[in-house]
């Protein structure tokens, strides 16, 4: 009964680690990976010119954020 309730502890640890690495993760910088990815995907299909449309990438850059805060 005992090893059950370690494994149950170690379990419990695993994923509230997994919470705070996801937390301290900004969550703009997420949304740049996925954005960045889709945008180019979407723009190939529909053939549009890149400069026609906003650059995403600068808009989602979340370095772009910390640079005011120094």
């Amino acid at each position: 009964m005992k090893r059950v309730f370690h494994w149950i502890k170690i379990i419990f640890k695993l994923i509230f680690l997994l919470l705070v690495v996801i937390l301290l993760t900004p969550w703009g910088y997420i949304k740049y990976l996925i954005c960045r990815n889709s945008f180019k995907k979407r723009l190939k299909r529909h053939g549009i010119p890149k400069d026609q449309v906003k650059d995403l990438s600068k808009e989602l850059n979340p370095f772009r954020l910390f640079k005011y805060s120094a």
